[in-house]
């Protein structure tokens, strides 16, 4: 049967969808493991934003007071800085942005 309207252009009333179909073989153990890192990506994505954002709140407000359970030293800030900076360069590398919506 041939559609009133040509096959790469639906009619006013339908919408186009754009969509991804992903395909997983679950008697693979592999394609299982795969399947759980697809679906745990959103919390892996929270859990680095909230990481990310301790070491960005511990840097800002570290207390002036060495007494401060909190207070972190010189040569610990140094190596919090560098833990963030090498943490935010390896997303990068691989491409991740974890504040893009």
């Amino acid at each position: 049967m041939k559609t009133p309207y040509p096959a790469n252009c639906p009619p006013d009333n339908q919408r186009e969808t754009n969509y991804i179909t992903w395909h997983f073989n679950l008697d693979d153990p592999g394609g299982e493991r795969r399947l759980r890192e697809c679906l745990d990506a959103p919390k892996w994505k929270g859990a680095v934003q909230e990481f990310d954002q301790w070491m960005r709140n511990r840097l800002k407000y570290n207390p002036d007071s060495e007494t401060d359970p909190l207070y972190i030293s010189e040569e610990g800030i140094v190596w919090l800085e560098i833990a963030r900076d090498q943490l935010n360069m390896r997303l990068e590398d691989h491409g991740i942005d974890i504040w893009e919506d």
